[in-house]
């Protein structure tokens, strides 16, 4: 757009050969291929699972972000690097990562085995993080039918944890309650006063 390039002067060669471009030493270059990347996401959806690449690759943290939020696609073909960034160190990165899992028809396999995982792990006492709660609010908004038949399990966890109840455990219970058949309304009470 900037330099009036007519999209049939831009063929699937030139679109890869400027992605190489996105390993480029210097900021500048990759951050202006990424962005050039990403404009010709609908033309060349190829070029999604290279932009993906990139995110997990590139050491600039508001870069990555910033690409991973502007990038489409819900194709059964993003599923497994959006599996990986959903172990990203970075939690922007996972967050996304799983919104974006989510939004996929062929990746509900997936998020539910997460949710069944997440259940386990607590069953077994391990501490119900806000990395965990996160997760579940995600799921819960997107895919609720995955975390309904654990409502209460989770309410109740969330209701008897040691810590103080934080942001994120308020907001799970505002989506869990009214799925919810047996809440203790004593411990509810308690922990809203």
């Amino acid at each position: 757009q900037k330099f009036n390039i007519s999209m049939k002067e831009i063929s699937n060669d030139l679109v890869f050969y400027y992605s190489l471009f996105l390993s480029h030493p210097t900021f500048k270059v990759r951050k202006s291929c990424a962005t050039f990347l990403l404009s010709m996401q609908n033309y060349f959806p190829f070029i999604r699972l290279r932009l993906l690449s990139f995110v997990g690759t590139e050491t600039h943290e508001e870069l990555r972000v910033s690409i991973f939020e502007n990038l489409g696609g819900e194709n059964k073909e993003l599923i497994s690097p959006l599996i990986q960034l959903f172990h990203d160190s970075t939690s922007s990165v996972r967050r996304l990562a799983l919104i974006k899992l989510c939004n996929i028809q062929g990746a509900t396999p997936f998020i539910s085995n997460y949710v069944n995982e997440v259940v386990s792990c607590l069953k077994q006492g391990v501490v119900f993080s806000k990395l965990y709660m996160r997760s579940m609010c995600i799921i819960s908004d997107k895919l609720p039918i995955l975390v309904r038949p654990y409502s209460d399990f989770l309410i109740d966890r969330i209701l008897h944890k040691s810590q103080k109840t934080s942001k994120v455990a308020l907001e799970l219970l505002a989506k869990l309650i009214p799925n919810s058949h047996n809440i203790d309304i004593e411990s509810l009470v308690s922990l809203l006063s």
